[in-house]
């Protein structure tokens, strides 16, 4: 199955896209939670100041009505200092709640209810010995409460930093194992091909793996065909060069023997122009045998590209080797080579080498004086 390159582009970009905006709608959500957790703890605390300020303003109402009525002593007053006292109950009651809600301060409010109405000196005692231990213990509660909300508020948001820096992290990872993972998918095909594309052309060459991306696959296809026209042409280029070749050698070789025949006066005596006409005839099948050997050494070449690295070659073998090649043709000339020189080894392409050294034996069967030559291997 095969996709476009846009679509796995598009995939890769939602795949790395998708976490962040996750993680960024994470943040605001946390962001919006602690904002509404600042505001509820400063509410609390702003609640839990406004009742303490109220029962301080009840408890000197309070004090303030028993006092009176040590110097009034009516019914009115009576009735004045159980209003004020209620009130410091239900401020009493108020303040616990928001303190410390599940710990109703009940046996505090029955004690605040069971002032005496008609002794206020001792009323006066007992609220002296109320307010200096438990109302001051259910203030201190109160401030307790309240730095408890703000260190509440200060560790959750210590908490959810830390959770955003490790989802980010997390993210962050995953983002780039994404981008890693769409990048090795896109090079390794295209490292595939670029080494497929430098042996196009060539026999060893195949198709490089399968790839899911419908561009790259039309790509390896491409490549496949044009490779396959590169060797149909290169085996048809070598077969015409084969058959050009071996086709020009074989009436070659019979003018070369005619010209040879007429020069060594088989068929009578020759005029000197004829003697000059046979010699530019035999410097021109020189010519034309020169230019065969090199479509032959062409062709080897192509044949044998494999065998064009450099290895380790005796070059006193192939001379003797191309000696005996060679033989004949010295015999016919009447001529002696003397091979000589120490054993020496190069580091040479082999078809190469060979090409010219046959160039070599070539030209010394042509052009070396009669009786006599030499050949040397040396440095």
């Amino acid at each position: 199955m095969s996709h476009p390159l846009w679509l796995r582009v598009l995939l890769a970009f939602m795949l790395a896209v998708m976490p962040m905006a996750w993680l960024a709608g994470d943040l605001m959500r946390a962001q919006d939670t602690m904002i509404l957790q600042s505001q509820q703890a400063a509410r609390r605390v702003a609640d839990i100041s406004a009742a303490r300020e109220r029962l301080a303003t009840a408890l000197r109402g309070l004090e303030r009505a028993l006092r009176q009525q040590q110097v009034l002593k009516t019914d009115a007053m009576v009735q004045l200092v159980r209003r004020h006292r209620d009130r410091v109950a239900e401020q009493t009651r108020e303040l616990a709640g928001l303190a410390h809600p599940e710990a109703p301060p009940d046996a505090l409010i029955r004690a605040l209810q069971a002032l005496p109405d008609d002794t206020p000196e001792t009323a006066l005692d007992q609220l002296a010995g109320l307010r200096s231990k438990a109302l001051q213990a259910l203030e201190n509660s109160a401030r307790a409460a309240t730095r408890q909300a703000l260190d509440d508020l200060i560790r959750d948001s210590h908490d959810h930093q830390a959770r955003s820096a490790r989802l980010m992290s997390l993210f962050a990872g995953l983002t780039l194992a994404l981008v890693m993972l769409f990048t090795l998918g896109l090079s390794l095909p295209l490292k595939r091909l670029a080494r497929a594309a430098r042996l196009l052309g060539q026999p060893d060459w195949h198709p490089p793996g399968h790839s899911s991306v419908r561009e790259i696959r039309e790509l390896t296809r491409t490549l496949d065909q044009a490779s396959r026209r590169l060797l149909d042409a290169e085996a048809r280029k070598l077969v015409y060069l084969h058959q050009v070749s071996h086709a020009l050698k074989t009436p070659l070789a019979t003018l070369q023997e005619g010209i040879a025949l007429l020069h060594d006066r088989i068929a009578g005596p020759l005029t000197p122009t004829q003697t000059e006409v046979l010699s530019l005839m035999q410097s021109g099948t020189r010519d034309m045998q020169r230019q065969i050997e090199n479509l032959l050494l062409l062709n080897r070449l192509d044949q044998h590209g494999d065998e064009a690295d450099a290895r380790t070659q005796d070059l006193r073998q192939l001379i003797e080797q191309l000696y005996t090649a060679y033989l004949p043709r010295l015999i016919r000339r009447g001529l002696v080579i003397c091979i000589g020189g120490p054993p020496l080894t190069l580091n040479a392409p082999m078809v190469a080498l060979q090409g010219i050294l046959e160039n070599l034996f070539a030209n010394m069967t042509q052009y070396a004086p009669r009786i006599h030559a030499a050949m040397s291997s040396g440095r």
